[in-house]
């Protein structure tokens, strides 16, 4: 296999970027995130498992540039969806408050005492491409350390909590449930009933994007959970 020699373009094009960032800044490329960590030096970040010849390009590029790279410590990244998903949890459970002076581990809090909170509308962008609005959603959640309401993304939440609580829901007096398809069978073959949701909650309030047009069950809320 012949050795791969940068073009012209190709140093040109790195040097641009690299003379672009200043100390600490962080340089995003193709599956690739590295930091400059000195005047002449790169460290790489993370980088996905396919990136690997990718990434020995850049090394290419950086030698005949004069710089160097530190890539002993970066973080991996499955290519197969399922692995990220698990990195992506296992990161979570390290994830601390970020509240100034507090070091408590997020996942040390009570994961089950938090609020959803409707954040409005904000632009966005429709999978056709076409300029939109969409509802932006936040999860606060309690420090058990300095009391900090910390505002979260669900999608955060979901990893730090994980499916079971993502897909409970609790408004006014209602705890809703997602059930997943195995125990929708069981549900309806026993002969129970559950709900199937829309836009909106049994009080006609506006639920979770990632709520609607799914099927649940629908109870009280305990007395002591509702004072």
């Amino acid at each position: 296999m012949m050795t791969w020699e940068p073009s012209e373009d190709d140093v040109s094009w790195t040097r641009e970027q690299l003379d672009s960032l200043a100390i600490d800044d962080t340089w995003n490329t193709g599956d690739m995130q590295y930091q400059r960590t000195g005047e002449t030096e790169l460290t790489l970040i993370s980088r996905a498992e396919r990136a690997e010849l990718a990434h020995g390009r850049v090394l290419t590029v950086l030698s005949a540039l004069e710089w160097s790279c530190v890539d002993d410590a970066a973080t991996i990244t499955s290519d197969d969806p399922i692995e990220q998903l698990q990195q992506a949890q296992e990161n979570a459970q390290s994830w601390e408050c970020p509240a100034e002076g507090c070091d408590t581990t997020l996942v040390d809090c009570n994961l089950n005492d938090m609020e959803w909170e409707n954040g409005g509308m904000f632009p966005a962008m429709s999978p056709d491409g076409i300029e939109t609005e969409a509802e932006r959603w936040f999860v606060n959640l309690k420090c058990v350390g300095c009391s900090e309401i910390i505002k979260m993304n669900p999608l955060d939440y979901a990893l730090l909590a994980g499916d079971d609580l993502f897909h409970t829901y609790k408004a006014g007096e209602w705890v809703y449930e997602v059930l997943s398809r195995e125990r929708m069978i069981e549900l309806i073959d026993s002969g129970g009933e559950g709900i199937a949701l829309g836009t909106k909650d049994l009080d006609g309030n506006t639920l979770p994007p990632h709520l609607q047009g799914t099927y649940c069950t629908a109870s009280i809320l305990p007395v002591s959970e509702e004072e």
